[in-house]
């Protein structure tokens, strides 16, 4: 290492430092090769999580603004209260769990979020859709609408049969739906942007059923709060229904 005194100021050669490291490593690699299976190993790990990390801030992100456009529903004058990542008990000891749930006098409209861009292709009775993206690359995912009946399967039986519960699918706008079949009336598959005018509609056509929505509010809030290991335990279940292969 070359440091170089101008001015009495310090100016420190970077290259010849990363020069000499990367010898000094080669040199180690030489004598104990174990450490090159190391590095590689580490090097892989990082990436994986790398990549997980940012479908996971993918998926968290087309919730949060999702919310948002729930805010706006809030803001014209139809009240209701938002709550998300809900961790349902299921029979067999495991979890279902919803995206978004928006808590009204109407019922609960139980909502599946998915942050995709390209073309969506599906119809209800599909096990799979597919996106296509712009350069030709398709991907299958689980058909949204089985999986939000599931979710609404559980939620039903935890609230009650007394409450009113409707099925909203949302794609990110950066997506097209291209070509979607869904024949249930009670089913809505939309793009993020027509969140308000999709409440809207359903809000509409709906009585007043539920007086204590705080106290619904109440009673699924605690299903928000769970520990890693039971988020983990789920995650590992969805991998195993859900998987393409």
């Amino acid at each position: 290492m070359r440091i170089f005194e101008e001015e009495s100021t310090l100016v420190i050669n970077w290259s010849e430092i990363l020069r000499q490291a990367f010898f000094y490593l080669l040199d180690l690699i030489k004598h104990n090769p174990s450490i090159l299976m190391f590095l590689l190993v580490t090097i892989a790990l990082s990436v994986v999580l790398k990549i997980k990390s940012g479908a996971s801030y993918i998926g968290a992100r087309g919730e949060q603004l999702t919310e948002r456009e729930l805010k706006l529903v809030n803001l014209f004058g139809r009240k209701g209260k938002t709550l998300r990542n809900l961790y349902l008990p299921k029979d067999d000891g495991g979890t279902s769990e919803i995206d978004i749930v928006y808590i009204t006098q109407k019922g609960i409209f139980v909502f599946e979020s998915k942050n995709y861009s390209g073309w969506i292709f599906g119809d209800e009775k599909s096990q799979y859709w597919t996106t296509t993206l712009p350069n030709g690359t398709k991907n299958r995912f689980y058909n949204p609408i089985k999986q939000n009946s599931s979710h609404i399967k559980w939620l039903q039986k935890y609230v009650g049969e007394e409450v009113p519960l409707f099925s909203i699918i949302v794609f990110s706008e950066r997506s097209e739906l291209k070509r979607i079949r869904v024949e249930s009336s009670d089913v809505k598959v939309i793009k993020r942007d027509r969140t308000y005018a999709t409440v809207r509609e359903i809000w509409e056509k709906h009585a007043d059923i539920l007086t204590d929505t705080e106290q619904l509010y109440e009673k699924l809030k605690p299903l928000t709060d769970v520990d890693a290991a039971l988020k983990m335990a789920h995650i590992d279940n969805i991998k195993k229904k859900y998987s393409t292969s």
